[in-house]
């Protein structure tokens, strides 16, 4: 009786010792929100996901479609899932500061990708972005330098996250210290929607406002204010500038429909964050701002663009 005893105090020890095993070596799972369906979100998305796969990690994506009060439900849906980390791409400064709040009272790290969180008690890890006012300054520069005395239209992306309101600070920041030999005569926000770049464009030329040069704010909506610039017998007298670097946009710089992109990889980003999201779970220094490099791509350097497309050789120049 007494070894039978013992027999199962040893029995139940080891299964104790495995079943402590088997939640040490459990994944982590990463709660993804994406701010919307968009090229940009999904190519960013994608880098998080194939990043996630190499190292081992869970990742439960959802979308907010550039709905605050969803971005907050995805933050509640993802918390009760008990996610060890979440990724956000904020769609506003007020809903990100209710999700700061919320991780921080859950206690689970939050990394913001491309936004920031408005003041409040709530705190982000880190935020990762490129400095959109230096790409809006990259833009202003280069339409100074080689169109003096033309006249600007922008349309821009969705207000309220800080991302446009970047580009725009960057954009005058540069004509004025050009010398404002290019004039901004028009700014219209399309809300990273192609739909919605054609309806602006249509009503900008609608107007007869004289313009030569549209600064779309990503190549996306570019394809859709392009095509009304076609429509209307226009493109060969407007120089058509955007953001991006995805295939499509190094498509359009080649045959001469876009003069002159900034590259800036969202794939790049979803990888590298993932990286900051390993370090943090390895105790690692986290700096609390990341300010990922962009390039400005002409015909000239096309193949300086980093791609959109997670690859081994992205993840490998990351991870090393």
């Amino acid at each position: 009786m007494k070894k039978l005893g013992v027999f199962l105090l040893t029995m139940v020890f080891m299964v104790t010792m495995i079943a402590g095993c088997a939640l040490a070596e459990a994944p982590l799972t990463v709660g993804y929100i994406m701010g919307g369906p968009e090229a940009w979100q999904q190519a960013q998305m994608d880098g998080a996901q194939f990043a996630c796969d190499k190292v081992g990690y869970e990742m439960v994506v959802l979308n907010t479609n550039y709905t605050p009060e969803l971005e907050i439900t995805n933050a509640e849906d993802l918390i009760s899932k008990g996610v060890d980390a979440i990724i956000m791409y904020t769609v506003n400064e007020e809903s990100g500061q209710r999700v700061a709040q919320m991780c921080n009272e859950a206690d689970i790290p939050l990394f913001v990708l491309d936004g920031m969180i408005g003041e409040g008690p709530g705190k982000a890890v880190t935020y990762m972005s490129y400095s959109f006012v230096d790409l809006g300054m990259t833009v202003g520069k280069f339409v100074s330098e080689n169109y003096p005395g033309g006249k600007m239209v922008y349309i821009s992306g969705l207000l309220g996250a800080g991302v446009v309101e970047g580009y725009t600070d960057g954009l005058k920041q540069a004509l004025e210290a050009g010398g404002n030999v290019v004039e901004l005569v028009d700014q219209q926000p399309a809300d990273w929607d192609r739909a919605k770049a054609i309806a602006v464009m249509e009503n900008m030329v609608a107007s007869g406002k004289e313009f030569d040069i549209a600064f779309i704010n990503n190549e996306d909506m570019a394809t859709g204010g392009i095509q009304v610039l076609k429509e209307n017998n226009l493109l060969e007298n407007v120089r058509v500038i955007a953001t991006g670097g995805s295939e499509d946009g190094l498509a359009m710089i080649e045959n001469g429909e876009l003069q002159m992109t900034v590259a800036a990889s969202p794939a790049y980003e979803g990888v590298y964050m993932v990286k900051v999201v390993q370090d943090y779970f390895a105790g690692k220094a986290i700096e609390p701002s990341m300010v990922v490099p962009a390039t400005p791509i002409t015909k000239d350097n096309v193949d300086k663009a980093i791609t959109w497309v997670p690859d081994d050789n992205m993840f490998g120049m990351i991870f090393q």
